[in-house]
């Protein structure tokens, strides 16, 4: 019925989805109380020990680390062209992309395809709120929020869901976002410029 209706014919990968999810909450075998949760205490690394604790090297080895980057970063933006410029920030976004990935495997030990759904849908909304407000550090929190909300919209439910089940639900959601979401006027529509990104008033062209 939506194939038939040029319209609609975009709806049909969000059909998809919502019947694939909700067929599979309604598995009873889907539960996940029955298997090992993960734990925040595979987050990080283990403890330094005591004598390597009382290095003053070794204790603000990461504040150093962290300013470095920081400083590597600002730097960048002096020296590398514009091309230059956009392929680092590609490498970025990946490289975001991927540490959350490893989160949910490392952490819930459970596979989640859905990532780049919810990477579009931030880009997205930081691009308007950017061309509205003018301000590239409030665009950025904003779409950082926007995408939080909706990972917890898809998340809760998708509690109950674990190994091939949990995988194939975030990809119905991805193909779904992909598909019509972002194509929404609300988001990318048929494309949109971005603006001229600043940062506190200096222009970052």
């Amino acid at each position: 019925v939506l194939l038939s209706n040029p319209d609609t014919r975009g709806l049909v990968p969000v059909v998809l989805g919502i019947v694939i999810v909700v067929a599979l909450l309604r598995q009873p075998t889907l539960g996940r109380a029955d298997t090992e949760r993960g734990g925040w205490r595979r987050v990080g690394a283990p403890p330094v020990p005591a004598a390597y604790a009382a290095v003053r090297g070794i204790r603000f080895a990461p504040y150093f680390l962290v300013g470095g980057c920081s400083t590597i970063a600002v730097a960048l933006a002096y020296v590398v062209s514009n091309e230059t410029a956009s392929v680092l920030t590609t490498v970025a976004g990946f490289a975001l992309v991927g540490l959350s990935v490893g989160l949910i495997t490392g952490v819930a030990g459970q596979l989640s395809l859905g990532q780049f759904a919810y990477a579009g849908i931030a880009a997205a909304v930081s691009v308007h709120l950017v061309e509205s407000w003018g301000s590239f550090v409030l665009g950025t929190i904003g779409g950082v929020l926007a995408a939080a909300v909706v990972s917890a919209l898809v998340g809760i439910p998708a509690l109950r869901l674990k190994g091939l089940a949990l995988a194939v639900s975030t990809l119905a959601f991805a193909l779904a976002t992909t598909a019509w979401v972002l194509r929404l006027d609300i988001f990318l529509g048929d494309g949109v410029s971005p603006a001229k990104p600043t940062w506190w008033g200096y222009s970052m062209e």
